[in-house]
Formats: C-alpha cells, structure tokens, sequence
C-alpha cells in the first residue's frame, strides 16, 4: 500500500514539473513573438520614414544628393512652396544657359521652372523656347559671310591632328592636345548625328593660318574615299563668338551629309552623269543634293557661273537676289544647298498664305521639311545646342 502511494506521488509530481515548463515555454514563446512583432514594426517604421523621405524628393523633382551627400531642394521649403509641375530642361553645362525664366539645379545639371496648371506650362515652354530663338538674329548678321579655301596650302601650320573613334571620340594623333581645341570638336559633335560621325569621320585638324579667311572646312581624307576630315582654323575661330561658329560648323556639316558616299556616286564620270556633277563625283536622282539641284538649278546656272570670273562668282544673285539666302549661297550648288540646310535649323519654318509668293529662297529652306530624318535631326541639334528645350514634365 505504501508503495503504490509513493509512485501515485511520484508521477503527481512529474506531471506539475511537466504543466510548469509548458507554461514557461509558452510565455516564452509569447514574449519572443511580441518582440519579433515590436521589431517588424519598429522596421516597418523605418522603412515607412524612408518612402516618405523618397517620396519627398521625388515631388521635388530637382536636385538630390551631391558629392558629400550634403543636399539642400532648391524648389520648396518643407514643402510649402512646391509647385503641381516642375519642368527640366536636357542636361545642361553651366547656368549661364539657363533662360531668366529659368533656375539652374548644379546637381542635376538642367535648367527648370515651376508651373501649376498645364496652361501655364504651356505657356512657360513657350516663353523660354522665344527667348532661346535669339539666336536667329545673330545667324542673320553671320549668314554668307563664311569664305572657305580652295588652295592646297590651307593647313601648312598644323597644330594638332586628331583621329576620330566610334562615339565621336577623339584620339590626339600629334601636336598639343588642348582643351579649346576639343572645346570646337565638342560642337560639331553636338551637330553631327553619331551615325554620321561614325560611318564618316576619320579625322580632325587643327591649324593656324593668320593670312587666311577661312576659318573651317571638311574634305576627303583620300580621292574618291568615303571618309572625311574637319579642319579649323584656330586662328579665325578664335575670333569668333560660340553662336557664329556653330553656324559655321553646322555649314561644314552640311557638305557632309549631302556630298557623302551615301549620297554621291563616286565612280560615274562627269560625261555619264545625268544630274548634277561635284568634285566628289555624280550626285544621285535620290539624294537631297540631286533632288535640291533638280527643283532650284539648271545646268545653264552652272554654265553661266563656269564662264564667269572667279571674282564675280555671285553673278546668279545679282540676276535674281531672291532665288538665294545671300550672295555666297549663288557660289554653286553645294554651298546653296549648306547655307539653305543651315537657315532650315536655326530659322523658323518659312510661311506664306500665298505659296506662289514665297520667294525660292525660302522654298529652298522648305525644301528639308520635305525629308522625316531631317526634321528629327533638326529638333536634335536643336536641342543638343540647347538652341530649342526638349522639356520634361514632372
């Protein structure tokens, strides 16, 4: 009897040791979910805290974090002052591009402005796009007067020769590898779609000649090759303002993209060239300088400026001022064509409720709109230029 006491004590005492450590696991179990709930939240805390932070900047659209991550929004103070819209411009250099309507954010490097209603976007856009147009006036005063050689002797004073690679990289070759010098380069490349720059450029010159009037010119890097060379005259460029030798650059392109391989039959003879003929050889039926040639020229305009003098090479403006932009446009065809492509990106379209009023000349500069790639390619040097916005809403 005793016996059987001592075991039913026994296993009564097993069973409150087992109940109490089930107790003790479950509380402690209770207390290490509580604390893993406390720690969810605490992280969900954070990360909220940091979505708003993010958040934040993303509304105020401009600037962020710099260099030593000290960052201070130009637009708003705690958000009171924060705008429904923040326009950007493209990727700009320096604040002095920047239009008075405009501030200019160093971080992101672009020019913007504030606005609250779409309408008044709008009408901000086209605000800063007539201040940027200026430009036009200047080109007005610089148009035809650009001179380029015709002597072999040109470049005898090379400072620097460059090749160019893929990306419209540049690789000093010889002479000093200055920074003015890659300053010009810069802009042409702003200028020149990489495509072309890619399938054609192959070199780059930089030469002083202080007797001369020319101040750039591009040719063939081999007779009847489909590379080609820039070369300035740092000389006369030097003497220029940024405006006047964008123009001028853009007047060098423009032989580029009209008298390239693409669009120049090479290997035709004058004799068995049906259009009209270069001294790169026979222009195509398709290309822009064979189709510019057929609807503005005559093979009798080039008779008559081939019997003439050198020296009174404008003898087709002085017959018929209107049918050219200026006097150095009725040179020939080819700068006909340059000076008509370099008014069709930095003047505004040409517009007559009469079109049998427009003069040729406008109708030459009419003529590129004709073309979907060329009007792309307007609004892209346009803008590269920082000449026209490419605005982005925010």
């Amino acid at each position: 009897m005793a016996l059987i006491f001592l075991l039913l004590f026994i296993a009564g005492c097993l069973v409150l040791i087992y109940s109490i450590d089930t107790k003790t696991q479950a509380r402690g179990d209770q207390e290490e979910a509580q604390e893993a709930v406390i720690a969810v939240n605490e992280q969900s805390d954070l990360l909220t805290t940091d979505l708003d932070e993010d958040s934040m900047l993303n509304q105020l659209a401009i600037g962020g974090p710099d260099d030593t991550d000290s960052y201070v929004p130009e637009i708003g103070d705690s958000g009171q002052e924060l705008s429904a819209f923040v326009v950007v411009s493209e990727v700009i250099e320096d604040s002095s591009q920047c239009t008075p309507l405009e501030k200019y954010d160093a971080v992101r490097q672009v020019c913007y402005f504030t606005c609250d209603t779409k309408e008044q976007c709008d009408q901000k856009e086209q605000e800063v796009s007539d201040l940027l147009i200026e430009i036009e006036s200047v080109y007005d005063d610089f148009a035809g007067t650009i001179t380029e050689s015709t002597t072999q002797d040109e470049k005898l004073k090379t400072l620097a020769t460059y090749s160019v690679d893929e990306g419209e990289l540049l690789v000093n070759e010889t002479g000093n590898d200055l920074e003015k010098y890659k300053d010009i380069w810069t802009l042409f490349a702003a200028i020149s779609p990489d495509d072309i720059s890619d399938t054609y450029m192959q070199k780059y010159t930089v030469y002083e000649n202080k007797e001369s009037e020319t101040a750039a010119l591009v040719e063939r890097t081999k007779q009847a090759g489909r590379q080609w060379e820039l070369a300035v005259n740092i000389e006369a460029i030097d003497e220029q303002s940024r405006a006047q030798n964008i123009f001028l650059l853009t007047h060098e392109f423009a032989h580029i993209l009209t008298l390239n391989e693409n669009q120049i039959d090479t290997q035709v003879e004058e004799s068995v060239c049906s259009g009209y003929y270069t001294d790169e050889g026979c222009a195509t039926d398709s290309s822009y300088l064979g189709l510019f040639f057929k609807k503005f020229w005559s093979q009798a305009d080039v008779l008559a400026l081939g019997n003439s003098d050198f020296n009174t090479v404008n003898i087709l403006f002085e017959q018929d001022p209107e049918k050219f932009l200026n006097e150095y446009a009725a040179t020939n065809p080819e700068e006909d064509i340059a000076e008509s492509f370099a008014a069709f990106i930095f003047k505004p379209k040409p517009v007559s409720q009469d079109q049998s009023k427009m003069t040729i000349a406008k109708q030459k500069v009419n003529f590129f709109y004709d073309f979907p790639e060329l009007i792309k390619m307007r609004a892209d040097i346009r803008g590269d230029l920082n000449i026209e916005r490419k605005f982005e809403r925010r």
